[in-house]
């Protein structure tokens, strides 16, 4: 068995500590209610650590940012420390309290990092220890509690006690049970990022370096140094930032031209733009001829930016024919392409970067669709995207800020001579975003698409990727809904899929909004056949914490509307968390369905959602919107606000055209002319 294999037991770790209270927890993977508390209580150093040693000895140990937290601690606990000692150690390491800084300003204090603080202590992990942290696993840094919400965990707590406080023995008691369902919501995050583990777990073994732990750039940033390193016998170190050059020109490419005068300003601007590179985040700031620079093509407003190029669509529904065609066509390894297509390397690499590079790109593209190859094809897919993803970061020996703008201009550049040529030959472009483009027309006019794209393929040496679509209904670029023609549903921004990296609030109107428009099905059929309770929840971060009728959630709050509540969810300061009218918390999921589900609320976001993808000429249902088309005009007014006006009860919108900013708010209304207050005058004359 590899040394980077899961021994046979694997073990979820997780701790609690208080200045008279220490926990170590333990839950089985393969067991999930085979637990182990290791406590000590009061101010004795009482601590079972032979018991802890053991459990840690023969067993693979699973954290959530345990390297930077837990790890550190239990080494210091199994030197005998007390709770007095190890509260002290965990101040350190958070970074507790307030300090002034070299001005006299009171900025919060910065805690040790864990390289720091084992050396401060003066302490060593046993050499028996084999330890993932996966916090860095999932595409993203949230909370256990943000993830927990994601995928649906049981119960979202917060810590129930102040740190700070000394516990009494039912305190410690309900510590413990917070930290069993910690370890649980842990053990639930562990098998949704698994196959991305296992992964790690290949690669390890593969180069003979430990990158369970590390994020998609990390593992990336690790081969990299692995092989270089090995080939060159140079130590690959972070650059050094006083030799970085801090202004620069961006080179283009002899094959980007353009012709249409727009175009051709644009690339004028390009050239003659002096990039430049911020001395203290290291990152490349936009030109002041290039800020905010759009560009009109025909129908299509298009926008650069250090991170790439993005069309202007909003609220756009388009629908194909039976002889219309929508295509997407996405260009594979787009950066990747450039990099080796453009020779570019990290300075501070050498050529043995582009070389190894090159071969990584290729054997992907070459093993891509053969099943037997595809863990080493993920392989390189990290390794690829992963190291590109750090050609911005300064702490990394790949920093190349030039590089970066030349693989990311050209990328952009490249996709609007395109664009510029589909069009000109009648072809409308109707989306655009990175390294890909959504094409719209007459079926007979296809051919045009295809010998556009393959000219340009043969001019860039890209390799274009083709999807068909029936309808594609954007938001806007980044968030959207498209049907295949073969019956999937591609689904971005908003209308994502709930999953680790994205939040996928509203699943149950997003359902609704997919199954009306592929097949006509009534909105409130979905929505009120759905069971799932999950797909009713949503969830949000409320920074200092959330608040239901006095009564603190967390810093992380799900809810549900309710029929049951008119009130809102508040923050610490009492301001209304946005879209929390009528929530009810829901950080326990119920066993049934809740009887007082607002289905009103979720039908009203549904065709919200509709709105907003651009679908017009749906009829709204009138039992959800409160509508009465036969009731006579009422005086109402806004919450809040003192001006009254005369609704029509048909539409719900005033005489003076006034509408309720939220969709889901109603107004104040009175049956008689209002005798206090201010009347809308043009209402009153209308």
């Amino acid at each position: 068995m590899s040394k980077y294999d899961y021994r046979k037991t694997t073990l979820i770790m997780d701790i609690e500590c208080y200045s008279n209270y220490f926990l170590v927890a333990f839950r089985s993977v393969n067991e999930p209610e085979k637990t182990q508390r290791f406590e000590m209580r009061g101010d004795h150093s009482n601590l079972d650590v032979d018991g802890i040693r053991k459990w840690l000895r023969n067993a693979t140990i699973i954290t959530f940012n345990g390297n930077h937290y837990d790890m550190p601690m239990v080494a210091y606990a199994l030197t005998g420390a007390s709770c007095a000692e190890l509260k002290e150690a965990s101040d350190a390491i958070i970074g507790v309290g307030w300090v002034r800084d070299d001005k006299g300003n009171r900025v919060k204090q910065q805690g040790l990092k864990s390289w720091e603080f084992m050396r401060v202590y003066e302490l060593h992990y046993p050499a028996y220890l084999d330890h993932i942290d996966i916090f860095e696993i999932p595409a993203g840094t949230l909370s256990l509690k943000a993830y927990s919400a994601r995928i649906g965990c049981q119960k979202l707590q917060d810590l129930p006690i102040d740190p700070d406080k000394y516990l009494t023995s039912e305190e410690m008691d309900n510590i413990a049970a917070y930290c069993d369902n910690d370890t649980a919501n842990t053990l639930a995050l562990f098998k949704a990022v698994k196959k991305q583990v296992d992964l790690r777990c290949e690669i390890s073994k593969q180069y003979d370096i430990d990158v369970r732990s590390k994020s998609d750039a990390q593992v990336g940033e690790a081969i990299f140094k692995h092989i270089i390193e090995k080939e060159t016998g140079k130590r690959l170190a972070k650059p050094d930032l006083s030799q970085i050059k801090r202004k620069f020109r961006y080179d283009v490419p002899d094959f980007i031209t353009f012709e249409h005068p727009t175009l051709v300003e644009l690339l004028d601007k390009v050239k003659n733009s002096i990039f430049e590179v911020n001395p203290k985040s290291g990152h490349v700031v936009m030109p002041d001829l290039l800020t905010d620079t759009k560009i009109q093509i025909n129908q299509g407003l298009y926008t650069i930016g250090i991170g790439g190029l993005h069309s202007n669509e909003s609220g756009q529904s388009i629908v194909a024919a039976d002889d219309e065609f929508i295509c997407d066509a996405d260009v594979g390894s787009y950066y990747p392409s450039i990099i080796i297509n453009g020779g570019y390397y990290p300075e501070n690499c050498g050529i043995a970067f582009l070389r190894n590079y090159t071969k990584f790109r290729d054997n992907r593209l070459a093993w891509k669709h053969i099943p037997e190859k595809s863990t080493i094809c993920s392989t390189y897919k990290i390794v690829l995207n992963g190291s590109f993803g750090k050609l911005s970061s300064i702490y990394c020996f790949l920093y190349s800020p030039k590089m970066l703008i030349q693989v990311t201009m050209t990328g952009q550049l490249c996709l609007l001579m395109l664009i510029e040529r589909l069009e000109k030959q009648g072809v409308r472009v109707i989306s655009a975003n990175t390294d890909g483009i959504v094409t719209y027309g007459k079926k007979a006019d296809f051919w045009k698409v295809e010998r556009e794209i393959g000219l340009w393929e043969i001019d860039t040496q890209f390799i274009m990727e083709y999807t068909h679509y029936k309808a594609i209904y954007s938001q806007s670029v980044n968030s959207y809904l498209a049907l295949t023609t073969k019956g999937k549903w591609k689904r971005k921004g908003d209308y994502a899929e709930r999953c680790l990296t994205q939040s996928g609030n509203g699943q149950v109107c997003i359902d609704a909004v997919m199954a009306f428009l592929e097949n006509g099905t009534p909105i409130r059929e979905t929505i009120e056949n759905c069971t799932d309770f999950l797909k009713f929840t949503n969830f949000q971060q409320v920074k200092g914490g959330a608040y239901k009728d006095g009564m603190y959630l967390g810093k992380v709050v799900r809810w549900y509307y309710s029929t049951s509540t008119k009130t809102a969810i508040v923050n610490h300061n009492g301001n209304n968390v946005p879209l929390t009218k009528g929530a009810m918390p829901a950080m326990d999921l119920p066993d049934e369905m809740p009887t007082d589900i607002d289905y009103d609320w979720y039908v009203r976001e549904a065709y919200s959602m509709l709105d907003r993808l651009g679908v017009t000429g749906v009829e709204r249902e009138p039992q959800a919107f409160g509508l009465q088309p036969d009731a006579p005009p009422k005086w109402g007014v806004k919450e809040g606000q003192s001006t009254w006006h005369l609704i029509d009860m048909a539409t719900k919108e005033a005489l003076c055209e006034a509408r309720l900013s939220d969709r889901h708010d109603d107004w104040i209304y009175s049956e008689d002319l209002p005798q206090t207050g201010r009347i809308c005058s043009k209402c009153r004359k209308k």
